[in-house]
């Protein structure tokens, strides 16, 4: 069960470093966009 629990915080860690890059993007896309 440990195993399942370290890979479900893999994948939780992932998705979020991925929503969290998505972010960075839009706002450097919006800062570009004010110009």
């Amino acid at each position: 069960m440990e195993v399942l629990d370290g890979l479900v915080d893999e994948d939780l860690r992932l998705e979020f470093l991925l929503v969290e890059a998505l972010y960075e993007e839009a706002e450097r896309l919006a800062a570009q966009s004010d110009r």
